[in-house]
């Protein structure tokens, strides 16, 4: 989900400042997760040594896996799917 929706379902907005601190340093921490998946990804495809033909077609596929991803989330947070992404991706 998108930080606006996700802070709207989870009534964020009717939290008081320590809990949106806490909330803020999860969704921080979640977003720094998945850079660091996408480095590591990067890293081991040879992402920099490609052409930028070669990128635009790997950041492509990249952005195609996310949407499935986000789409997964959202119809069944509980699902394969959803909840096993990452490993599946890396098979």
């Amino acid at each position: 989900m998108i930080t606006s929706e996700k802070k709207l379902k989870g009534g964020y907005d009717a939290l008081d400042a320590e809990a949106k601190k806490v909330w803020d340093e999860k969704k921080k921490a979640s977003d720094l997760k998945k850079v660091a998946r996408d480095d590591l990804e990067k890293t081991a495809n040879g992402f920099a040594k490609m052409t930028p033909e070669q990128q635009t077609i790997y950041m492509g596929g990249l952005l195609e896996w996310k949407k499935v991803v986000y789409k997964a989330c959202n119809a069944d947070p509980t699902s394969d799917e959803c909840k096993q992404a990452n490993a599946l991706r890396a098979k």
